[in-house]
């Protein structure tokens, strides 16, 4: 890259100035590339100088941490000598931070806000009443707080809203944070905000104003230079309509998305692959079908493919031969480029992991069977998360035969020191982390050149924009591979990723992207349908079950729903909250407060009144918090702070995402305060676990770290309760849902008659961490062993546990919560699953099953859902239908609107409250 220094014109750069007056610590240090925030980097285009300065995705930066040693012009719109009554003499620019806003006051696409903090925290308000209406992005915030704390700065703020991505309770938005200061605590501003990876923008003219001049203190300028003029750059202004960020896909257009992916299945050929003597594992056939469209794609294989192509050959009418792209039209005469790779998108437990480790071995024998000189590149490197490094060691001894493969770990303090030794290997395992730590040329990473690379949940490198995905893309590779059972999660954008990850022929940039296929998905253009299949079916391989189900030989899955009775105390204590549920559901149609609806109970409140009932068919007042707790026994509605109940259940205590009808399966991280953070907020700017584990928390400055792993040993174990005391400690009473799942574990150990030692295990999954920590009561109660593992778990206490769970006799039961198996769990020692509530997401949970009913499964499995009678479980469980339905529904059929089905299930919501 060419350093902005090189060019005549003002850019970012990272290289800090020399302070010669100032402290010797300030020293001049080499340039380096700074890459902009998640949160930030979204904006970048739009608020940055003409990208021609530098690479797209990259921003120079200049940290100014001393005092000047030149003079600067400084030039703006601004014009004679700032007003003496203001508290500020400067516009240092603006921070872009993400936001949650409540739905309810989101009802333009722009407007202002007012700023305080509660603690660290970032509290956004309705400058005219006062009242709290959102929260920006935790990290973030605690950096804009420190700021506060060292520089006498002021900010003006406004929100800025896409239209998609709205729900019934919230909706995610960009809060544009203007900062205003003095010129002389510029590099103190400068140093507070780059520490903690917050680089300011141009701010539009209108956000400026002309009352005091603009300088950025993280813009470079050159001696003699100026200030570039507000007017003069290309900034869109925020309070002017346009097309606004692309964002979440609708719960229709996710639909149509799978729809698309699963069109993309086997070709009606004959693959006549041999997979290599090194494999001990007979492949299925879905696996053979896997490893022949990647030996294809590697091999470069245009004519008699079997595999669809982005490029097609025609003839002219003279009959000369030609090839044209399938998505931009492009000819070209001359044999074209191929994709050297793809998207294997197998659904989970179909064995993608299987189907890569075939490859490997087959491009192993390849190269030993050709000249021993080749300068062929010989490693894979495979990037997975974490949690996934000992499955995938373990998939490797499982299914390779003993001394046929050479594998090595880079990961941990001392990996730099068997690099050299690459070139011999076959295998370097690394982790997102570590590589996006050596990004930037810093690493033996980035400086290999590697045979392949494979992705492993290749989704975490979903946003274009992102460290992870930089640090992916700029990886030397022959051919690039991206292994995940979720190509699409929220946004059109994350396939764009892997899409330019593969480097696919004319589509290598997310821009192109942008052209090609999500502006006219976004225009509701028809051929925009047409472009992303052709790309799906040249790009991806995904099989369902249902489509492999005759060659998996897969055992028997039954279901079973047990319907349980509230205790009249807890019908009681279910009643009382249902009423609160009730009022706050006839605000809606209303538009204001009926005279019959309790004093703060509002309509945002729907959702946490919900998610009480919820916990109260779980295990009573035992998982109700301390406010819901005291209007409980006051009775007195009106005397009660109804909105500190539904915060409690309601929002990460960051951000204000709402933490249980979230769409994805990621777990809350709970302090040992009680307050509980999204990991939207916990890996904020990447956080690392060493970063993580010195965690304050910003609401009530706890200095207490993360919780460690609480996996438990044996039945005889005790586990500390991180959650803060519960009832349960105190002798509470147990709830039918748990003596239902005693009564079935009990039946499920008596009917073990196998006799083959290691005896019939179960796994019981809750969407709470609290019903963990009171079932694991109940099984101490009862000697019955048990491990666990939720979304605090350590990855060294995740692997104990999953190698406790497969190999002790005496461990019976695998407790877990639903988001903590996403990645990296094999379950197949169970038959027995147990699912205590259910789910908002129905393929969450069809995932969490998975782990347990998959290619490795023996026995038959028994699933066991557990409901309580006339409870807003059934209303639950209606939705997960309803989301099933419209994913099972075919393209043609889908002309519902998502407001139509938003409207139907708030009609249902209100029969199941009535």
């Amino acid at each position: 890259m060419a350093d902005a220094s090189d060019s005549p014109s003002s850019g970012y750069s990272s290289s800090k100035r020399r302070a010669p007056k100032e402290s010797a610590e300030q020293q001049e240090t080499p340039r380096k590339r700074i890459r902009p925030t998640e949160g930030q980097q979204a904006s970048n285009r739009s608020s940055l100088p003409p990208p021609a300065a530098f690479p797209e995705g990259v921003i120079e930066v200049i940290d100014l941490t001393a005092s000047d040693d030149e003079d600067v012009v400084m030039e703006s719109s601004f014009e004679g000598s700032p007003a003496a009554s203001l508290p500020y003499d400067t516009c240092f620019g603006l921070l872009k931070i993400p936001a949650t806003i409540l739905e309810s006051k989101a009802e333009a696409l722009h407007f202002p806000v007012k700023t305080e903090f509660s603690g660290k925290a970032l509290k956004l308000s309705d400058p005219e009443t006062g009242i709290q209406i959102g929260s920006g992005y935790l990290s973030m915030s605690i950096v804009l707080f420190q700021l506060k704390e060292r520089a006498r700065v002021s900010f003006t703020a406004a929100v800025s809203v896409a239209e998609s991505g709205r729900s019934w309770q919230y909706v995610r938005a960009t809060l544009r944070l203007v900062v205003f200061g003095f010129m002389a605590e510029k590099s103190t501003v400068a140093k507070v905000l780059s520490d903690g990876d917050l680089y300011l923008q141009h701010p539009s003219l209108s956000e400026c104003g002309s009352r005091v001049p603009y300088f950025n203190p993280h813009y470079l300028v050159r001696p003699g230079g100026s200030m570039p003029r507000l007017e003069n750059l290309a900034i869109t202004d925020p309070t002017r309509p346009t097309s606004g960020p692309r964002g979440a896909l609708t719960e229709i257009e996710k639909n149509m998305m799978l729809q698309i992916f699963e069109s993309a299945h086997d070709p009606d050929a004959v693959f006549g692959v041999r997979p290599s003597s090194r494999l001990q594992t007979v492949l299925k056939d879905h696996q053979i079908s896997a490893l022949a469209m990647m030996i294809e794609r590697e091999c470069g294989t245009f004519d008699d493919a079997k595999f669809p192509s982005l490029w097609e050959a025609r003839k002219t009418p003279a009959g000369a031969t030609y090839y044209q792209h399938v998505i931009t039209n492009e000819r070209q005469e001359d044999h074209p480029p191929l994709i050297r790779g793809g998207v294997l998108a197998d659904e989970m437990g179909l064995g993608k992991s299987l189907s890569a480790i075939a490859l490997i071995l087959w491009h192993i024998d390849f190269l030993e069977s050709i000249n021993s000189g080749t300068s062929r590149p010989r490693p894979t490197l495979i990037v997975a998360p974490k949690s996934t490094l000992p499955e995938w060691d373990q998939q490797f001894q499982k299914h390779v035969r003993p001394g046929n493969i050479r594998i090595q770990i880079h990961h941990g303090a001392n990996r730099q020191k068997n690099s050299e030794k690459w070139r011999d290997i076959d295998v370097v395992l690394t982790t997102y982390d570590t590589l996006r730590s050596e990004s930037c040329g810093s690493g033996p990473l980035s400086q290999m050149e590697w045979a392949r690379i494979i992705l492993d949940e290749a989704h975490t490198i979903r946003n274009p924009e992102s460290r992870t995905f930089a640090a992916a893309e700029e990886l030397r590779a022959s051919c690039r591979w991206c292994l995940t059972g979720t190509p699409i999660q929220n946004k059109l954008e994350d396939f764009a990723a892997l899409v330019s990850f593969i480097r696919v022929p004319r589509l290598e940039s997310v821009t192109e992207f942008q052209r090609w296929i999500s502006d006219p998905f976004q225009k509701k253009k028809k051929c925009a349908f047409d472009r992303l299949r052709a790309l799906v079916k040249a790009t991806c391989l995904r099989r369902t079950k249902r489509f492999t189900a005759s060659g998996l030989s897969l055992p028997k899955k039954e279901e079973n729903t047990v319907v349980l009775d509230l205790e009249p105390y807890n019908r009681e204590l279910y009643n009382f909250f249902k009423r609160q549920a009730v009022a706050a559901v006839q605000i809606v149609p209303h538009g204001n407060q009926p005279g019959n609806v309790p004093t703060g109970v509002t309509a945002g409140m729907i959702l946490p009144l919900i998610n009480n009932l919820r916990r109260i068919c779980d295990h009573g007042e035992d998982l109700l918090n301390g406010a819901a707790l005291e209007a409980w026994r006051n009775r007195d509605v009106d005397l009660t702070d109804w909105q500190l109940i539904a915060a409690g259940f309601q929002q990460c205590d960051g951000c204000a995402a709402g933490l249980d009808d979230s769409d994805e399966s990621a777990v809350p991280v709970e302090l040992p305060c009680g307050h509980r953070y999204c990991t939207t907020c916990c890996c904020a700017a990447e956080l690392n676990e060493s970063r993580l584990s010195s965690a304050a928390c910003s609401k009530c400055s706890s200095t207490s770290p993360l919780p460690t792993s609480r996996s438990v040993e044996s039945s005889s174990s005790t586990t500390n309760n991180v959650h803060g005391a519960s009832t349960a400690e105190h002798g509470c009473k147990s709830s039918v849902k748990v003596d239902a799942l005693l009564r079935n574990l009990d039946r499920e150990r008596s009917a073990d008659t196998d006799n083959v030692g290691d005896g019939l295990k179960s796994v019981v999954f809750s969407c709470w961490t609290k019903m963990l920590d009171l079932i694991e009561k109940a099984l101490q109660k009862e000697n019955i062993g048990f491990q666990r593992i939720d979304g605090q778990t350590t990855l060294k206490g995740r692997a104990d546990a999953l190698e406790a769970f497969r190999s002790d006799p005496n461990c019976h039961v695998m407790l877990a919560t639903i988001g903590s198996v996403g990645e990296g769990v094999n379950l197949v020692a169970a038959s027995f699953v147990h699912i205590m509530e259910p789910h908002w997401n129905p393929m969450a949970e069809a995932q969490a099953v998975d782990r347990v009913h998959r290619i490795g499964q023996h026995r038959e499995v028994l699933i066991t859902r557990y409901l309580i009678k006339d409870s807003i479980e059934f209303y639950v469980r209606g939705v997960q239908q309803d989301k099933i339905r419209l994913i099972q529904q075919s393209l043609s059929s889908t002309e519902v609107s998502q407001k139509d089905i938003d409207r139907d299930r708030f009609r249902k919501l209100v029969q199941s409250l009535s």
